[in-house]
């Protein structure tokens, strides 16, 4: 990447990562954090540009999820001067500042709850009206105008046919404030029920490739992949192409035996992604300064 801004020279660039680079290390007996000191001096390195480093919250910029990652911006040192920026500014400077209007996850997934839902089955069309601005936003359309309404199409809201054990397990937990008894525990067990509101702290969860990591908080059932993408903002006209979920070899593929075609399931491209409004947001404010 820095090599393809050294030639390209954009006015700003952004680099963005999970939380875990800053810990980093190149082997096991390194340093903690070395890697993304070598990452950093790299871009720092780059002539003509200010680099700056900040540990951001999506939560901050209006995303239902907490979702830190690592961000390094620059920014041509001309283009500085030129809006009276500071080098040492990050929030209304480097990065813009927080909008600190994240909804409470009913606000984000009321209007997809169908109380006649089947396990393993699906709900094809809206239900309702939006039942929050928040929902307003989420089901229209930037480019056309146009807003999905009661009786329209909804797409990727399909159920996972959990087994009957399961079932019993996640409707416990919704009625015991997601406590759950050892019987239904398994070796892997790490399930948490979703809060209809944060608490005062705010989002406090992170969207990753497991659906499964999370039970909806009034129904015994994971969340489809429209559900899931709504945690990562993005509005319902988008669709995704290939399967819901796979595993096995044909997500990991098998470089030992020349096996390296991999398959990248909904669930997997939706929880790798950077969340919309937080591109969004840095997007609009990279904009405004160029």
């Amino acid at each position: 990447m820095a090599y393809f801004i050294h030639k390209v020279q954009p006015k700003i660039f952004l680099f963005e990562n999970v939380e875990g680079l800053i810990r980093s290390r190149w082997t096991k007996s390194g340093i903690k954090g070395e890697i993304f000191k070598d990452v950093l001096e790299t871009f720092r390195n780059l002539k003509g540009y200010e680099v700056k480093s900040k540990l951001v919250y999506a939560k901050d910029y209006g995303v239902p999820q907490n979702r830190p990652r690592i961000l390094i911006i620059g920014i041509k040192r001309k283009l500085l001067k030129k809006k009276n920026i500071s080098p040492d500014a990050l929030e209304g400077g480097f990065l813009p500042n927080p909008t600190n209007d994240y909804p409470n996850l009913e606000d984000v997934l009321s209007d997809l709850i169908d109380q006649s839902y089947e396990n393993g089955g699906s709900t094809d069309i809206y239900l309702s009206e939006p039942k929050s601005n928040w929902q307003k936003l989420i089901r229209s359309n930037e480019f056309s105008g146009e807003s999905l309404n009661k009786g329209d199409q909804l797409n990727e809201h399909k159920y996972s046919n959990h087994k009957e054990s399961v079932l019993n397990r996640f409707d416990y937990m919704i009625k015991n404030n997601g406590a759950i008894p050892d019987t239904y525990k398994t070796k892997k067990f790490a399930q948490r029920v979703l809060p209809k509101k944060w608490n005062e702290k705010g989002p406090n969860i992170t969207a990753c490739s497991l659906a499964d990591d999370f039970v909806h908080f009034s129904q015994p059932r994971s969340l489809t992949v429209r559900e899931w993408a709504r945690l990562q903002t993005f509005p319902d006209w988008y669709l995704f192409a290939g399967k819901r979920t796979t595993g096995g070899i044909r997500r990991a593929g098998n470089p030992r035996e020349s096996i390296f075609d991999r398959e990248l399931p909904k669930y997997t491209q939706i929880g790798n992604a950077v969340p919309v409004k937080l591109a969004y947001e840095i997007g609009k404010h990279f904009l405004s300064l160029i």
